[in-house]
């Protein structure tokens, strides 16, 4: 007699099969924006660099895959961010109505409203695990280390090497269009560099190309001879080195990065008749230097104040035809900046926005209890006060650049509290 046969000795286990991701495309788009990030030099179109266009198809993308019913769950974007931004936007639509261009000037506030409100949504919407903000930083220091190779090949080769940009007053530019955008970008990027390398288990190749990357960026910031830029990255350094163990592996990048920059300050003594960084701080110790960058941006705060009491409170508006002072230069500080474009309301928002960042920064490494998650945390950390000292003696507008690190920030801080809620950490490496 045939036995009975129990259906259930025969149930097949099936895996669930991982659900697709929807916006990878965009997230890939988002990605190749951190590639092209700081070649400022390639613009496709008037005032629109590569980055830009990159940036622009990744939101566009975003959105039309939400309109046609995908799904993407984005935390919450931080109140003082927001209304930082609202302030300033408000404070940018007044001063638009009193300039000598108001089409262009609500042009040029559009752009800031895209910046502070639908770029810094992206990052939140899309860099939803830690791998992807971590992914992002590593197409963002490659692009400020391609920047930072272009600044030799000027030195080496020649300064007609890389197209639409060339060397000022013996000071190499790199793939920026101005000697300060490359301090700027070269400094605010070098932390979370360095910070690759303690991500994940990485072996000896990953550690000689965070080492290449690094040295890299610290030639290319050292061979535009700023001493700004040198300032910002010495004071981000103290909250890295502060927050950081060192390890063995931090510290021989950074020894390795430094001797290399020595070599290229050498060799750029020999090739550029005795100038460079060191160069100029001893002429500057002595009293002698003829390029005497510091009484420039005093001349700027000066003028920038006399313009800003002639409209306390309206401002000039946000075109950079508005902006310009007597001297044919720009206020040499972001504050002084914005205050002088947007009135006291630009002020006032964007002080929120930064005060905000901070707050952000200290905040995801409260909540977070994942190693790695902190580890980001504080070099973005480092980068975000590298920004604000950088952009105390620069005119920073809308140079994405600048802002990079709070556009992270404010990402982890929304895998931080999703974490939390989760007990789920969200950490991983692999490309995606």
């Amino acid at each position: 007699m045939d036995q009975a046969v129990n259906r259930s000795d025969y149930k097949i286990k099936v895996k669930a099969e991982p659900r697709k991701d929807s916006f990878e495309v965009p997230r890939y788009l988002y990605y190749f924006g951190c590639l092209t990030l700081c070649q400022l030099n390639i613009r496709p179109f008037t005032g629109i660099t590569l980055s830009d266009i990159m940036y622009l198809a990744s939101t566009i993308s975003t959105l039309i895959l939400i309109l046609i019913g995908r799904r993407l769950k984005v935390p919450k974007f931080p109140k003082g961010v927001f209304w930082g931004s609202v302030i300033f936007l408000l404070g940018g639509c007044i001063s638009s109505l009193f300039s000598s261009d108001q089409y262009a000037s609500f042009v040029e506030l559009a752009k800031y409203g895209y910046l502070f409100l639908i770029w810094f949504w992206l990052g939140l919407a899309l860099l939803t695990k830690e791998a992807y903000v971590v992914n992002a930083i590593i197409f963002w220091a490659v692009s400020a280390a391609i920047a930072g190779a272009a600044a030799i090949a000027q030195l080496v080769i020649g300064p007609d090497i890389i197209p639409n940009t060339e060397p000022m007053w013996g000071r190499m530019t790199g793939t920026a269009q101005h000697v300060n955008d490359l301090g700027g970008l070269e400094a605010i990027a070098l932390y979370p560099c360095i910070a690759l390398a303690s991500q994940g288990a990485r072996g000896y190749k990953w550690t000689l190309f965070v080492i290449i990357l690094s040295s890299l960026m610290l030639a290319g910031l050292f061979l535009l001879a700023g001493m700004g830029s040198v300032i910002a990255v010495a004071a981000g350094g103290l909250i890295y080195l502060y927050n950081t163990p060192l390890r063995p592996k931090i510290m021989l990048i950074l020894l390795i990065a430094f001797l290399i920059g020595c070599y290229v300050i050498t060799v750029q003594e020999v090739t550029q008749s005795g100038f460079s960084l060191v160069h100029r701080i001893v002429e500057r110790l002595e009293g002698t230097s003829d390029h005497d960058t510091l009484n420039t941006r005093m001349v700027t705060y000066r003028e920038g104040w006399e313009g800003i009491k002639d409209s306390f409170i309206i401002g000039h508006g946000m075109t950079i035809e508005d902006s310009i002072l007597k001297s044919e230069m720009l206020p040499h500080n972001i504050l002084l900046f914005k205050w002088y474009q947007a009135g006291l309301l630009g002020l006032i928002g964007t002080i929120i926005i930064i005060l905000a960042a901070v707050k952000i920064s200290m905040r995801v490494g409260r909540i977070s209890g994942f190693v790695q998650i902190k580890q980001t945390r504080v070099a973005l950390s480092a980068s975000l006060i590298s920004f604000i000292v950088f952009a105390a003696g620069a005119p920073i507008s809308m140079n994405r650049y600048a802002w990079m690190a709070i556009a992270l920030i404010i990402a982890l801080d929304g895998i931080a509290r999703d974490a939390k809620i989760s007990g789920m950490s969200g950490v991983g490496y692999a490309v995606k």
